[in-house]
């Protein structure tokens, strides 16, 4: 009997010690998670007074709570939309415009007639409700050959990943859920033809875009093309560094989806139709809409083309004739902003090159439309809905055909 009381006496002050100790243990937790709570709190705050890009990441890296880590990533990227946050920022918009040249209507003074940037909501495409996803479609066409310190640029193509654009991104994610071969459309077609009313219209819209994209465009895809800053033509030199973007607003953050080499208006000709701020001439609207969307001479107008002109919005079979008589392929009007009414006047497009100008890809030298490559013509026709806006950047003083003089 007092063996047992005894073993009893031992339990009791052995538990009591370990909850005593316990509790030490989750009171010295709860303080420590107090305590980094309020420095997490005190470096939010502190991100709140100093919104300078390095303080931003600095911070982002120290702080473990989620929540406020996935705030401040919001609020940065959020920095870029706005020209008067990015400032805050503290950083250089030409690097930033040299990476992703969508931001630049919002982080430049683009507007370079009114000295003025534009803002986010310049950049929808009102024609499209809000939350339709051609409504955050827009083209930006970087005309500089020549960086900020005045060397020429270069420029290369960056073609799309067709799996991640916005109208087929979840049509392929259910084909892989099924491990379904994005190429065998007749199995897809008989998988869809399984599932719910809803669930079938859907897939059915998205399989229609898939092969239309597939055999109307990425059958022409070919390698994309990397030119240097400075190509020689004969004897001729000239300065490399323009190409055209496509960009798509998503959530806080804007993405390129694509970049082509381009060429535009022949530089070496007058541009003065209008004046910027600073006195310097110019020849494009900074802001602009795609009005139009016509045929390429070289493919058959089918039924699925239809089915997708439909959706993007004014489209035609039609293409259209230089002087009458020389096709130019997937033509699309760049029709100026009321804004700037001295760009009026003067009929310009995208399109497909025609004859020659292939050697001068990437250099101002058209007669005023905006070119492209084959592929490149092709995809841009297919992506871009109608009334999408087109800024273009550029100031004079770098938008040159010739390589600048070498100090001697």
């Amino acid at each position: 009997m007092e063996l047992k009381r005894l073993l009893i006496l031992i339990f009791q002050i052995v538990f009591v010690t370990l909850v005593s100790c316990n509790s030490k243990k989750v009171e010295k937790s709860t303080q420590l998670k107090d305590a980094t709570s309020k420095i997490e709190d005190s470096l939010f705050k502190l991100v709140q007074k100093d919104k300078s890009l390095k303080n931003f990441d600095q911070n982002i890296l120290k702080i473990q709570n989620d929540s406020l880590k996935k705030i401040l990533v919001s609020q940065r990227r959020k920095m870029y939309l706005d020209y008067d946050s990015f400032q805050e920022l503290k950083i250089n918009s030409e690097e930033v415009i040299r990476k992703n040249p969508c931001y630049s209507p919002l982080i430049s003074k683009m507007d370079r007639i009114n000295n003025t940037s534009y803002s986010l909501s310049d950049l929808y495409n009102n024609t499209f409700n809000r939350n339709d996803y051609k409504a955050n479609r827009y083209v930006v066409a970087d005309f500089n050959t020549l960086d900020s310190n005045g060397n020429c640029k270069g420029s290369r193509d960056e073609f799309p990943n067709v799996y991640q654009l916005t109208e087929l991104k979840s049509f392929f994610e259910e084909v892989d859920r099924n491990d379904l071969d994005p190429l065998e459309t007749d199995s897809i077609q008989l998988w869809i033809d399984k599932q719910t009313s809803v669930k079938k219209e859907k897939l059915s819209k998205e399989l229609k875009f898939w092969i239309n994209l597939r055999d109307q465009v990425e059958a022409y895809r070919t390698d994309p093309v990397k030119r240097d800053p400075v190509i020689k033509v004969g004897n001729t030199e000239y300065c490399i560094g323009q190409r055209l973007c496509l960009c798509e607003i998503m959530e806080d953050t804007i993405v390129k989806v694509a970049q082509f080499i381009t060429s535009s208006k022949n530089s070496i000709y007058y541009q003065g139709n209008q004046f910027d701020y600073d006195g310097q001439p110019r020849y494009y609207a900074p802001m602009n809409s795609l009005t139009s969307r016509y045929w390429d001479d070289h493919l058959k107008y089918t039924e699925l083309d239809k089915f997708h002109d439909e959706e993007m919005g004014f489209s035609s079979r039609h293409v259209i004739l230089f002087n009458g008589k020389t096709p130019l392929p997937n033509f699309m009007h760049i029709t100026p902003d009321k804004a700037y009414p001295g760009a009026f006047g003067f009929v310009n497009g995208i399109h497909e090159f025609v004859e020659g100008g292939r050697e001068y890809m990437g250099s101002p030298k058209s007669l005023g439309c905006v070119r492209l490559y084959d592929y490149t013509s092709k995809f841009i026709r297919w992506w871009t809905p109608v009334n999408a806006k087109m800024f273009i950047y550029y100031e004079d003083r770098r938008y040159k055909q010739a390589p600048p003089k070498k100090a001697s």
